[in-house]
């Protein structure tokens, strides 16, 4: 028995390049922030602000991924202010920050 190794496409396919193969692939962004003592002990907003500040600068080598990492980081840069604050603010030591269809890039930190 012969096998026959042709690579037979559909009659409607779509090419596509490296960066949608990114996307579609479904990569993601995952930072998880440990609150030191000296966090924990902040009040939201205060905790929430002096993260973001902290968060911006570690980000900042994803936005050399392309786009997708550039949204990404303003995604999770936008956001974090918040997502700390409130989880300080209920008394939470750690936050998990995911954003997908995104090139993979995963991270801990302690704040």
């Amino acid at each position: 028995m012969e096998k026959n190794k042709e690579l037979i496409l559909p009659d409607k396919f779509v090419e596509l390049d490296k960066n949608e193969m990114m996307y579609l692939d479904g990569g993601r962004v995952s930072i998880r922030i440990n609150f030191s003592p000296r966090i924990r002990y902040m009040t939201g907003f205060r905790a929430g602000l002096t993260t973001k500040k902290v968060v911006a600068g570690k980000v900042a080598p994803l936005k050399l991924k392309g786009p997708l990492g550039i949204a990404a980081a303003f995604t999770i840069t936008s956001s974090v202010a918040m997502l700390v604050g409130n989880a300080v603010s209920r008394g939470m030591s750690f936050v998990q920050i995911n954003v997908y269809n995104v090139p993979t890039w995963s991270r801990t930190w302690t704040i």
